[in-house]
């Protein structure tokens, strides 16, 4: 209790200073080491350009106090570390704690050029290529995912099933079971191999006949170099349905073709069912010396970037994917990896509402990457929060950690057809324990500190305002300093049981 009590006189003395505003202060001693308005500032640069990511957490800040710095990577980037001006390496970790001095500090953040796709392709004579066929036996409707890869790829695989058959499983030429799930990651040999969709017969009303007048049949495969999804089988007449093509490297994708003929260019569309069965196929072409299909434009013409959100366990966030364009886009697919303890509402998207006419879809590649899909529509040029994910963080979510989301793939057509990537830069989402204002996953006098800071207006990129705002109230106010002091003495009493 007397702990408490005086810390609360602490709080009560830092509280006058608060009220006497920062140009203002004066004390009567001003060599006083302890002093809450001695300021340095703080200076983050990088080894690159800005292309390979970008930084944040400098400014002026409080002597002697942890700073928390971040370095962002983007695709085609690997950050290496952070040093000194006499190139001492302080952190090889993205994030972490600089304390600073009372003099001004500068911070370089180094980063390397890593391309998936190298800029110079490799010589493909000196490049071995295995083949993965796919065969779907009895019951299935089409398989994708075959085709000429290096050894060790991971390949996605997928079986689709005509309707009074289910799927059992996928086995080898020698008969052994590889999974017993239509769609998984295969990682391919040093050797030729083939793999066998398995179904059974399992018609769900076999006495009622189908009447062929009302439904027909949607054949759909794919040539080997990628692999398709959307819908097969027996569909009704006019029913409408989207199918999407998927590009392996070392290929390019020439088109969807009906019946034998090119049908469209665009890699995702939407069809409209007619009066008889259609036979679509996706057709790619091996092409190992041209690895970055699609085409990138220029840089500054198309960007989608994530943001730095901060929650405390057991809260929905929204979370917002950003586009900024300077001319109109139409298709787009959106390959997006989240954390496993915080996993978004895949039910509850919203949309911006520039983007207009399109059919939306999602597909789980695993536990934590989603692919999301919107054909059809257009959306103009404009900066928005473009997609909004909203993500439920777990109660048992690991308290101070910036867990990183990843833009792992993003494609998009432009209004003349050509397909390209974009621009992208990863974001990130903060789990704090409530009342943890600095982010160091402790709850002490340095967070009555750091949130009087926050009150004084004085900005703050390394501050936690969620976690400081123990009353959920819209401002942060002196409400939440006697919050942070409760957490402090509940936690000192069960320290004490």
């Amino acid at each position: 209790m007397n702990k408490i009590r005086y810390l609360s006189m602490v709080v009560m003395l830092l509280l006058g200073i608060t009220a006497h505003g920062q140009d203002s202060y004066n004390p009567a001693s001003p060599s006083e080491p302890s002093a809450p308005n001695v300021y340095s500032r703080l200076v983050l640069l990088m080894n690159t350009s800005s292309e390979a990511g970008s930084v944040s957490g400098g400014g002026k800040h409080l002597v002697n106090t942890p700073v928390r710095v971040y370095a962002y990577v983007n695709s085609g980037y690997t950050f290496r570390n952070w040093t000194d001006t006499k190139g001492n390496v302080l952190s090889t970790a993205t994030s972490f704690y600089f304390t600073n001095t009372d003099k001004a500090d500068t911070l370089i953040a180094n980063y390397e050029f890593t391309p998936g796709a190298p800029s110079e392709p490799v010589d493909p004579s000196t490049i071995l290529y295995y083949k993965l066929t796919l065969i779907g036996r009895t019951g299935s409707s089409g398989v994708s995912g075959g085709g000429s890869y290096q050894a060790g790829r991971n390949v996605t695989v997928y079986a689709y099933t005509e309707d009074g058959y289910s799927f059992v499983n996928w086995t080898n030429k020698d008969g052994e079971v590889i999974s017993t799930d239509r769609s998984f990651s295969y990682t391919t040999k040093t050797y030729k191999d083939t793999l066998y969709a398995n179904y059974a017969f399992a018609p769900s009303s076999p006495m009622e006949p189908v009447k062929p007048t009302l439904r027909h049949h949607v054949k759909v495969n794919a040539t080997e170099g990628g692999y398709w999804s959307g819908t097969s089988g027996l569909v009704y007449e006019g029913s409408s349905f989207t199918l999407y093509a998927y590009v392996n490297d070392g290929y390019s994708f020439e088109g969807w073709y009906l019946n034998g003929e090119l049908y469209t260019t665009l890699r995702n569309f939407s069809y409209t069912l007619g009066e008889e069965d259609v036979d679509f196929q996706a057709r790619f072409k091996f092409n190992p010396t041209s690895p970055r299909e699609p085409n990138m434009p220029a840089l500054d013409k198309y960007s989608f970037y994530l943001m730095t959100v901060n929650s405390i366990p057991g809260r929905i966030i929204d979370y917002p994917l950003y586009l900024a364009s300077k001319d109109s886009l139409c298709d787009m697919t959106f390959q997006l990896m989240f954390p496993t303890a915080m996993m978004p509402d895949m039910d509850s998207i919203t949309v911006s509402d520039k983007a207009v006419g399109y059919e939306s879809s999602l597909t789980a590649l695993n536990d934590s990457v989603y692919i999301f899909s919107l054909v059809g529509g257009k959306t103009p040029e404009c900066t928005t929060p473009f997609l909004t994910f909203h993500v439920n963080v777990a109660d048992t979510a690991q308290t101070g950690v910036s867990y990183q989301v990843k833009i792992n793939q993003i494609s998009v057509t432009q209004t003349d057809g050509t397909t390209v990537t974009t621009r992208t830069r990863n974001g990130r989402m903060g789990v704090y324990k409530r009342g943890d204002a600095n982010g160091d996953d402790a709850v002490n006098i340095l967070d009555v500190v750091s949130t009087l800071t926050i009150m004084k207006g004085i900005e703050d990129d390394t501050l936690i305002k969620e976690a400081a705002n123990t009353n959920d109230e819209k401002e942060i106010n002196i409400l939440d300093v006697i919050g942070i002091l409760e957490i402090m003495k509940s936690n000192n009493e069960e320290d004490n049981e």
